[in-house]
């Protein structure tokens, strides 16, 4: 996948849930499968912070060279990020026979954790001359 694509869009996605998550997170918590509890909102909020860090280091990190040694850290830090979430995720879902919300997010998270295994693991990619 084309780091210019992948970057931004995977950004936009960290930024919206963020940003759910730091505003209403007791009303977003029932579509992730999270049941009720009493430091429920504090933690979603602490999950916001991590998810809007992600997403700003992706936004600004859109136009840098990846692949190879190119990158790698913020290649490595997505990756790493995904690999936990993503089977978390789904745990969840299926724990609590999920919400369409969740799964779609879970389909999500897997996929970025794929596309950033094969950016890690994929030649360096450079952005055109201008």
């Amino acid at each position: 996948m084309n780091p210019r694509i992948l970057l931004p869009l995977v950004a936009l996605t960290y930024g919206v849930t963020g940003m759910a998550l730091l505003f209403a997170p007791l009303q977003v918590a029932p579509w992730l499968g999270f049941a009720s509890g009493p430091a429920l909102e504090a933690a979603l909020q602490l999950g916001s912070a991590g998810l809007l860090g992600f997403a700003m280091l992706n936004w600004m990190g859109r136009g840098a060279v990846y692949g190879g040694i190119y990158g790698r850290p913020l290649v490595v830090a997505n990756f790493g990020f995904a690999a936990v979430a993503a089977p978390t995720l789904f745990r969840m879902q299926l724990a609590d026979s999920g919400h369409p919300v969740g799964w779609t997010l879970s389909v999500i998270v897997a996929a970025v954790w794929v596309a950033y295994g094969w950016l890690l693991h994929s030649k360096p990619w450079l952005p055109p001359e201008s």
